[in-house]
């Protein structure tokens, strides 16, 4: 129950209003609210209708005297109560950052092997540019306001399951860091294509082999691979696989804030909404280290399953769901007290290797990229349980991202080159769009124009 104060309303009053919530899960309840006698407004779902709630109040003078436009007045007192209470709370990483008035979703792709990104429009799903970025592009983190793009970009050679390390060649350290690309400079031109508005008399062209579109390049430490950002874009973490070292800096000015040492190979990074915790997941020794941002300590140490990969907070941050790819599970963590609840098993054939997860805006499901399984779990946040496996996705899906309206899917698939969508109603493929080498991360922003 959400409660929020309300000055205009009597004391001695309670009303009751109903608003039919317009997605598919909820169309069997009424989102129902109540000012009570303390003149707080108070929402709650209940499958009743209007009459029936009624029912169960004294049916005094003022509640007899509830008007149809009293009843209207409310549904819109509380349709703006609760677009408040969403944009101030977790709820708001479900959205795609941007201005409020930006119409066109773009879905970014890093490309690991070609060091590009790649913008596909959200509407058409048609890649509208590929923009050098530089080396090995991997984690991708949009800002909270939806102006810039961050990018980890790492010098460290490729490698793999079936790589021989020692042929490799020796890393490039000059090539590591979080590049900067300004969203803010991505326009439509005049046939309705994204062009990057030129900087230093450059203008980049779909595919070109030329100089990096960064506007900046902030230092990060050894192979960056995650990155994520504080609610409120202050503080960036950047998770450094080869040091074992989670690295907090100035998301502005790329100071240093924080070097904090973690579990050896640092893979998945988050911060909790509230911006004071932030979780890593170590691959090779299977943990989870939980840090304390304002203190710049480890304060909670977490055993997790084997290979934990990534980590996905629910909006209120009561709980954490940590990928563990060779255990084929999905840990639930207690996130206030840093402890594991439960695990979700993901059961059937081929082997799930959980990777990847993108929670919808009803919060009721999570989708789960399954990597060399070429699948898609759907788990149900409920009852902690796996609903369906969505069959022949892609080759070896990684990052997922989920559209703000929670109607498709986007996997990035790297052997294959492609990033697949998948329709969440008949939970099937319905394209695959050609992107660039080996695509890693995805991110969703929404900018005018289009």
């Amino acid at each position: 129950m959400v409660a929020a104060r309300s000055s205009a309303c009597a004391p001695d009053t309670m009303r009751v209003m109903q608003h039919a919530p317009t997605t598919d899960h909820a169309r069997a309840a009424r989102l129902l609210a109540m000012v009570d006698s303390a003149g707080r407004l108070r929402f709650f779902t209940q499958p009743r209708t209007l009459g029936s709630v009624r029912s169960r109040f004294p049916k005094s003078a003022p509640a007899a005297r509830l008007a149809r436009s009293e009843v209207g007045f409310l549904t819109l007192l509380a349709i703006v109560c609760c677009a408040c209470s969403t944009g101030s709370s977790g709820k708001a990483y479900l959205r795609a950052p941007g201005p409020e008035d930006a119409k066109q979703l773009l879905v970014l792709v890093s490309n690991e092997a070609s060091n590009d990104i790649s913008l596909i429009d959200g509407a058409t799903d048609v890649v509208l540019r590929s923009l050098p970025v530089g080396k090995r592009p991997r984690g991708l983190k949009v800002s909270p306001d939806g102006s810039k793009v961050y990018v980890a970009l790492s010098g460290t050679p490729r490698g793999g399951p079936n790589v021989d390390e020692s042929t490799l060649p020796p890393p490039d350290r000059s090539a590591d860091g979080i590049g900067v690309v300004d969203i803010a400079s991505l326009t439509p031109n005049a046939q309705g294509d994204m062009a990057l508005e030129p900087k230093a008399g450059v203008v980049q062209q779909v595919g070109a082999l030329q100089p990096s579109i960064l506007h900046g390049k902030l230092e990060s430490g050894d192979d960056p691979e995650t990155i994520d950002s504080t609610p409120d874009g202050r503080i960036l973490a950047v998770a450094n696989e080869d040091s074992a070292k989670l690295r907090l800096m100035d998301a502005q000015t790329g100071a240093l804030l924080a070097n904090i040492g973690v579990g050896l190979e640092p893979e998945g990074l988050r911060f909790r909404p509230d911006g004071k915790v932030v979780y890593v997941t170590s691959e090779a020794i299977d943990r989870l280290d939980v840090i304390d941002v304002a203190e710049r300590r480890v304060i909670a140490t977490v055993p997790v399953g084997k290979r934990p990969r990534s980590i996905l907070f629910s909006p209120d941050g009561d709980r954490a769901y940590i990928t563990c790819e060779l255990a084929s599970r999905i840990d639930v963590i207690d996130s206030r007290a840093h402890r594991t609840l439960t695990s979700i098993e993901i059961e059937g054939t081929p082997k799930a290797m959980p990777m990847g997860m993108a929670l919808d805006p009803s919060e009721q499901r999570l989708y789960v990229s399954l990597g060399r399984a070429g699948e898609v779990a759907v788990i149900d946040v409920r009852s902690l349980r796996l609903l369906t496996r969505i069959a022949d996705v892609g080759a070896r899906p990684w990052g997922i991202a989920l559209s703000p309206d929670g109607d498709k899917v986007y996997t990035a698939n790297g052997p294959s080159g492609d990033v697949s969508v998948i329709d969440t109603r008949s939970m099937t493929v319905i394209h695959r769009i050609p992107v660039g080498k080996m695509p890693w991360g995805l991110g969703l922003v929404r900018v005018r124009g289009g």
